[in-house]
């Protein structure tokens, strides 16, 4: 059975017994392969989200069924030898494919800016970890403001804070633009959004306050963010 998306194919895999994206082909690190965890993930955020906006709306509502088995035949995580997110579904351990440390890390958008992996699915959350220490922190800037999201999504506050300081440290022209010639700006938005998703999260359907909060920040405020829903919030907190 195959499935026209994207002006991709999505075909049944036998062997994985998964709907697969083919040929599918990893971001910046090459091997066209038969489905990938990025692709995958992705065209699940894409059915998530329609399947939520279809409820939201009230339309399509007679799709949403075929919509969900969809999403359940993708199986877009598999996790490694190493412990790690795999990257290709024909991984085993970090390394075996790909080139290690690389400054890329988009087999891990479930965690972010996706919710497919979560503090609400404890045993991908730790295997997405691992990945990330894999990945290190030195990379560009718009690598370091993906990692600070990625991390704050982790609940690690003590980290998201390093990542900061090293972003604000080496990473900023003295005009606080980021600096990889001429500058790329999406490190400069991205590093605040990820300053705010250590202050304020809401992509899993609910607001959790503070989720990546550092001992140095143990008290502050902040005013004006917005939360999913068109929930503006404000805050204090002091000793936390």
């Amino acid at each position: 059975e195959e499935i026209s998306l994207f002006d991709k194919v999505m075909v049944y895999d036998k062997v994985r017994q998964r709907l697969v994206s083919s040929p599918a082909q990893s971001p910046e690190q090459g091997t066209a392969t038969h489905g990938n965890t990025y692709e995958q993930t992705l065209i699940w955020q894409h059915y998530q989200n329609t399947i939520e906006a279809a409820k939201i709306l009230n339309v399509d509502l007679d799709k949403i069924s075929n919509w969900t088995k969809t999403c359940e035949m993708l199986k877009p995580i598999e996790i490694g030898e190493s412990g790690q997110i795999k990257e290709w579904y024909e991984e085993t351990y970090i390394g075996s494919m790909g080139e290690k440390n690389h400054r890329h890390m988009s087999h891990l958008l479930g965690l972010y800016p996706g919710n497919l992996i979560s503090v609400e699915t404890k045993e991908w959350l730790d295997a997405a970890i691992v990945s990330l220490i894999d990945r290190g922190d030195l990379v560009t800037g718009w690598g370091t403001a993906q990692r600070l999201n990625a991390w704050a999504r982790t609940g690690d506050g003590e980290h998201s804070f390093v990542i900061l300081q090293k972003f604000i440290s080496n990473r900023l022209f003295h005009n606080l633009w980021d600096f990889r010639p001429p500058f790329q700006i999406d490190g400069n938005y991205g590093i605040t959004a990820g300053m705010a998703e250590m202050l304020i999260q809401s992509n899993l359907g609910y607001i959790n306050l503070l989720p990546a909060l550092p001992s140095n920040w143990s008290s502050g405020s902040f005013e004006g963010l917005m939360a999913r829903g068109n929930v503006v919030v404000d805050a204090f907190w002091i000793n936390s």
